[in-house]
């Protein structure tokens, strides 16, 4: 009989999939609170993080790739090691307390105005790019029972995040400075 894509039942796989979305929410919800608490620092934090991100444009395909990559490798990496039952959720958390962090700076600072140009930038790049590092972390822990060595992810969801990545570059490269020069002017 052949072997099914996950260890899992499909029931088990949905428990998997529900706590690693609550630790992704758990550490948005400590982001939100973190910027919340920087007070009168936040504009200079925010200017910080923008002087810093490749989301203002000018940016390379090589660096909008390597900036859509970093957190699909590391769920990649995670998904291989021995402890991933740790590493992968705690990649989730720390991917939401960034995003949270970074979203509810920007509300802080700088209003509705903020909050549209985080949609239209890092919005528009979480959505493309989380669904692909739920796929690779809930497929990497429903496979953990598995002996020996297995790809953490099947080549389904391989191909899914490489097209996945390349609207993501794609946007930023192209549409993203067009969505940032339109909400600025």
């Amino acid at each position: 009989m052949p072997e099914r894509d996950a260890a899992l039942p499909g029931r088990e796989r949905g428990l998997v999939t529900v706590c690693l979305t609550a630790c992704f929410l758990l550490g948005a919800l400590l982001g939100c609170l973190l910027a919340v608490r920087t007070g009168g620092q936040g504009e200079e934090i925010l200017r910080l993080c923008l002087d810093s991100s490749i989301l203002l444009g000018d940016a390379g395909i090589p660096a909008l790739l390597w900036y859509g990559l970093r957190f699909l490798l590391l769920a990649l990496l995670c998904g291989i090691l021995s402890f991933r039952l740790v590493s992968l959720p705690l990649l989730l958390a720390v991917r939401g307390l960034i995003l949270g962090f970074f979203f509810s700076l920007l509300f802080c600072v700088l209003g509705g105005a903020g909050l549209f140009w985080g949609i239209c930038t890092a919005g528009v790049s979480a959505m493309l790019l989380e669904p692909c590092l739920f796929r690779i972390a809930v497929q990497a822990l429903t496979r953990s029972r598995r002996r020996g060595f297995s790809m953490p992810c099947s080549f389904g969801t391989l191909a899914f995040c490489a097209a996945a990545l390349t609207c993501h570059t794609l946007f930023l490269h192209y549409l993203a400075p067009l969505l940032l020069t339109w909400v600025g002017g």
